[in-house]
């Protein structure tokens, strides 16, 4: 049996661009995992820091967290 959720999730307690460790904690996972979810394609990065860091849209990871995409 799959986990219903009966209400929205918002990331208001999360900053408006994201780490990977945002989004990690956000999904209840590691860092790493959410590096993989990008190689395979679930995940991709709104944009990259000049030092290659990882940043995801919080609007974008709060809509893949109630099941839509953007």
């Amino acid at each position: 049996m799959g986990r219903q959720v009966s209400t929205m999730i918002k990331l208001d307690g999360f900053p408006r661009v994201m780490s990977a460790r945002h989004v990690a904690d956000a999904y209840g996972v590691t860092a790493k995992t959410v590096v993989r979810w990008e190689a395979q394609g679930r995940l991709k990065p709104d944009f990259r820091t000049p030092g290659g860091d990882r940043r995801y849209l919080r609007d974008r990871i709060e809509a893949l967290l109630n099941g839509g995409q953007r």
